[in-house]
């Protein structure tokens, strides 16, 4: 062997020991994508062997659950999804970037439906007295069924405009639209849920309360036979319709009685009347309707055919000088009673009561209204 043949072999020696005892203040995690370390033994800058590739190694895993990679990369790529928000902030000195997950919007509302298309979004339903079964598939079926088989049938509804009976109560299987706050009062309306009823009385009754003894109703109780007129300003400047809902009875203690009440429309003296009137005697109850100047004028005969027992609708209408007598089961089909003609400038609107045997009778009122 040659001296220079000699040399270069101990030149070799030398670098391969070298490379086995590491390479002093050498690094590889700056090494380019594909670049590799050609020497046997290990790395004291990371672990990665001889002729290992960087670019198999030097990347992110990550895991779900802690339960191993699913994946391995150089990046790892974070989307927003629907009502997330992600703030991506880099952390330099502490050589890091960090990374914020929030909620944004939606905030878990549910949709409310109708038949299918959605009306609203509400964070909380609660079905009070409803049966809740959840079908475990993302649905809930909310069942709601009526109690004690529901109300079908009344003798009576009330009204009221000041909200303690919400506008008004209407019963299922009775007419209340005729019920209703202030239907057919566009010249007068009154509802007796004010504590006043705004009547002036020709001589003042035993008893006269408005949304007090009775709720949203004109309750009046008198003994004595003379007649009591009890009216509000009422001045149509032509033709009118005047109507009211009323109840009339008498106290246990009555054996017998006759007893009168009804709707009024008055000239400005009260000396110019029409009325129509229910007369109770002793149970017999009728319909009589009147004019009167100088002096009461009945109109045909009392009609007594088909009139309900304790709760009357009752109406007057005026035409030129054509007065029209009605009366209703609900307010809202109307029944003719009489009809004649009479002139009358109208200036009051009210009822009449009177007790043509003293006995102790009772009015009571949901409404009177007039339009013109």
């Amino acid at each position: 062997m040659s001296l220079g043949q000699e040399v270069a072999r101990m030149i070799e020696a030398a670098f391969q020991q070298w490379l086995r005892s590491g390479i002093p203040g050498a690094a590889i995690s700056g090494q380019l994508p594909g670049s590799t370390i050609p020497a046997p033994g290990a790395s004291d800058r990371g672990g990665i062997t001889s002729d290992q590739d960087l670019d198999n190694n030097a990347r992110v895993g990550v895991r779900k659950n802690s339960t191993g990679s699913v994946f391995e990369r150089r990046r790892l790529n974070l989307i927003e999804g629907s009502n997330v928000t992600l703030t991506v902030a880099d952390d330099s000195g502490n050589e890091e970037v960090d990374i914020t997950i929030a909620a944004s919007g939606g905030g878990g509302s549910l949709t409310v439906g109708d038949g299918g298309t959605p009306v609203t979004s509400v964070d909380t339903i609660i079905f009070d007295g409803a049966t809740v079964t959840d079908d475990g598939g993302g649905q809930v079926t909310v069942e709601i069924t009526g109690g004690g088989g529901g109300v079908t049938t009344a003798e009576y509804v009330t009204t009221a405009s000041d909200g303690g009976l919400s506008a008004e109560v209407v019963v299922p299987g009775l007419a209340g639209a005729a019920d209703r706050a202030g239907i057919g009062g566009t010249g007068f309306a009154q509802e007796y849920d004010t504590g006043t009823s705004g009547l002036t009385w020709s001589a003042a009754p035993d008893t006269e309360s408005s949304d007090g003894t009775v709720p949203s109703h004109l309750y009046v109780t008198e003994t004595d036979t003379s007649a009591r007129i009890g009216m509000a300003a009422y001045a149509p400047a032509g033709d009118w319709d005047a109507r009211t809902k009323i109840s009339i009875g008498f106290q246990d203690s009555a054996t017998s009685a006759d007893f009168y009440t009804g709707l009024l429309v008055n000239n400005s003296d009260d000396s110019v009347r029409v009325g129509i009137l229910i007369r109770n005697n002793s149970g017999s109850v009728s319909l009589e309707c009147y004019t009167y100047s100088g002096g009461f004028s009945l109109i045909g005969s009392a009609v007594t055919a088909a009139i309900p027992q304790q709760v009357f609708y009752l109406r007057i209408t005026r035409v030129g000088t054509a007065i029209g007598f009605f009366y209703s089961h609900d307010g809202l089909v109307w029944r003719k009673a009489q009809a004649t003609t009479f002139s009358i400038t109208a200036a009051k609107i009210g009822y009449y009561f009177h007790n043509n045997s003293g006995g102790p009778g009772i009015l009571l009122s949901d409404w009177l209204r007039a339009t013109g």
